[in-house]
């Protein structure tokens, strides 16, 4: 069966829709700020990435409802902009932050949000089946893989697969900082991460189910690998990043892809040492002395650690970069959360199958 992405949107800080996003992140550009509401534990102010002139009068939780509600709007009114409607069901598959984490459920605490987002896609559709998955930083990863079992089950089905995410409100920013995770420059702390926030979604499908919709594909999904860390960084146990790199080698055996043909890694990597060091495990034992041409893309570099967003930004991206030329056959996305949970993906570009 093959899986494929039809249709993708995102809103970051930098960029309000998915090809904004990705070019933005090509070029390098940035969009940290300092904060105007949030110190560090010496007073000094941080930096954020923020989305801007959306919801921008509103609370968070609201704002980031508005945000999310929006992107959503705009994926679903262009793919459906001939007037058809779909006689089979749609899945909405939203991940988000872990419940231990502390912070506003910008999900909604009684799904409200997941609810309106459903009644949006029923527009479309007689059958709309909403689920939210909890596990952070790789939740969108875990989606990509319910979706493909669901597509199994019914390849004319489709998948609205989604992540939402932002690290700014002050008691999420205060459970960091407790630790000293922030990066704070004026502070001396050099290692940490930036704290940002973005919405992502993507319309995945059967390539069959594609060609019954007349609907181009953008690229394929060829390999998904999840596992757990035996030793995450809230158990603070010396890590050798085993989860990631089991994670990374069933996404590459899924796909038959050899190693060396990977062309663009990109992840969820933050300016934390743990992470990178994480990665750094992983990439060795998957790729050995690897390509020297490979490309890394760690996006937050650009618009902030965006939690369990990330997954969807980042194989928006991956996306954009597939279906555009820069990156030209595969790509590996891949994300981990604090709780140990891990995710990659392989996207691929395959004329074959695409057009």
């Amino acid at each position: 069966m093959e899986l494929v992405i039809t249709a993708t949107n995102s809103i970051t800080a930098v960029g309000h829709n998915a090809e904004m996003t990705a070019a933005s992140v090509r070029a390098g550009i940035s969009r940290l700020e300092e904060s105007i509401d949030y110190y560090d534990i010496e007073g000094n102010p941080i930096l954020t990435a923020s989305i801007e002139g959306i919801g921008d009068d509103e609370d968070d939780v609201e704002r980031m409802g508005s945000i999310t509600k929006y992107c959503l709007s705009i994926l679903l009114e262009s793919y459906f902009q001939d007037g058809s409607n779909l006689e089979n069901e749609i899945h909405l598959l939203l991940g988000v932050a872990p419940v231990s984490r502390p912070g506003p459920r910008y999900e909604g605490e009684t799904k409200e949000l997941v609810n309106h987002l459903g009644e949006m896609a029923q527009k479309w559709t007689k059958k709309v089946t909403p689920q939210v998955i909890r596990t952070g930083n790789s939740s969108v990863i875990q989606c990509i893989e319910v979706a493909g079992k669901l597509l199994k089950k019914d390849p004319h089905s489709l998948c609205i697969v989604g992540g939402i995410d932002s690290l700014l409100a002050s008691d999420t920013l205060d459970w960091f900082e407790d630790s000293e995770r922030l990066k704070s420059e004026t502070f001396g702390r050099n290692q940490g991460f930036l704290p940002g926030e973005a919405v992502g979604f993507m319309l995945v499908e059967t390539n069959e189910g594609a060609l019954g919709r007349k609907k181009k594909a953008l690229v394929e999904v060829v390999g998904v690998g999840l596992a757990n860390e035996p030793a995450p960084f809230l158990s603070e146990k010396p890590s050798k990043g085993e989860g990631l790199t089991k994670a990374c080698r069933t996404a590459l055996s899924e796909s038959s892809c050899d190693p060396a043909g990977i062309e663009a890694v990109l992840g969820d990597l933050n300016g934390e040492f743990f992470r990178a060091k994480e990665w750094g495990y992983a990439e060795l034992r998957c790729f050995g002395n690897g390509n020297d041409a490979r490309q890394l893309w760690h996006p937050a570099d650009c618009m902030g650690s965006v939690g369990a967003a990330s997954g969807a930004i980042l194989m928006n991206i991956a996306a954009a970069g597939l279906s555009r030329g820069w990156i030209e056959k595969y790509a590996m996305v891949f994300c981990s959360d604090d709780g140990g949970e891990c995710g990659s993906a392989i996207l691929r570009n395959d004329q074959e199958v695409i057009q």
